[in-house]
């Protein structure tokens, strides 16, 4: 479900992907010569819809809450719906359908109905757009019991991430870094991570942990290559999970390194990153060196 029929850039290429008979896996894409491949390099955009298999589409009107209330609907009748808002500032007329209805009725119905459903939005900036196309809504969701919220970083991710996302009978919120859709890197075919909805570590340090998600772990990236010259040596961490955050992996890792930065695009107040800060503080208070920064 799209809310832009003519939204093909970056939307209609979520509603396609690898075809297969009934009862057969998906072969691997075509190489240059024609022969089947396990890996491929993927743009940022295309790397989900070469997640998606091919599934019924249906072409609704601009109307946000129509979109989502239309995929509680299905949920409700058993199917695992996947909807797209085109832009994260669009997503607002269906937040009451996603607060109240989407992350609700679930508990509500005592368990009857699961809302087994994957409402993509766009997120974040770096697209020199104009209001409402480079926003981060991400932490109104986090802050709503019965939903979860994930955002990928990766090609690879993306692939795995969407078709985990579906399979789960929980609602999901899934934020895709619009910045991030024209990149491209190799994508591992058939052998799924074990659980990418959870943190992981991208690149191994012993000075400082920098954590964050979405784009925003491209430009830690390239900070910890940066500081590497200049001597200082920092673990890069991407959370993937926003909510329920998973501080394990961030606790374990400041304890190595006793320093953490975490960087994020919302603004701090009541955020991710304010989040993570005081749940790092509190737990690994005596291991902090110095106070932890975003």
């Amino acid at each position: 479900m799209s809310s832009n029929g003519d939204h093909d850039d970056h939307g209609q290429g979520s509603q396609r992907g690898p075809s297969s008979r009934d009862g057969e896996e998906p072969q691997g894409p075509l190489d240059g010569r024609g022969h089947r491949s396990s890996r491929r390099r993927l743009s940022h955009h295309r790397r989900l819809a070469e997640g998606l298999r091919r599934r019924p589409r249906h072409r609704l009107a601009v109307g946000e809450s129509a979109i989502v209330g239309t995929a509680v609907g299905l949920a409700i009748r058993g199917y695992r719906a996947v909807c797209e808002i085109q832009f994260d500032g669009f997503v607002y007329p269906a937040f009451d359908q996603i607060v109240s209805q989407v992350a609700k009725l679930h508990k509500r119905s005592d368990g009857a109905y699961n809302m087994a459903m994957v409402i993509r939005i766009p997120f974040q900036g770096g697209i020199g757009a104009i209001e409402h196309h480079s926003e981060s809504p991400e932490p109104y969701f986090a802050q709503t019991a019965g939903l979860r919220v994930v955002s990928c970083s990766t090609p690879n991710d993306a692939y795995w991430m969407i078709q985990q996302s579906i399979e789960c009978d929980d609602p999901i919120i899934f934020c895709e870094p619009k910045s991030r859709y024209w990149e491209k890197g190799e994508v591992d075919l058939e052998t799924p991570p074990p659980d990418s909805l959870t943190p992981v570590v991208r690149r191994e340090g012993t000075d400082v942990t920098l954590v964050g998600y979405g784009a925003s772990m491209k430009t830690a990236l390239r900070a910890a290559e940066t500081a590497a010259v200049e001597g200082t040596s920092i673990e890069v961490i991407d959370a993937r999970s926003i909510a329920p955050l998973d501080i394990e992996v961030m606790a374990k890792s400041l304890e190595k390194t006793g320093r953490v930065v975490v960087v994020q695009e919302s603004p701090h107040t009541a955020s991710i990153g304010s989040e993570i800060i005081s749940e790092l503080t509190q737990r690994c208070f005596y291991s902090l060196k110095a106070p932890v920064f975003a």
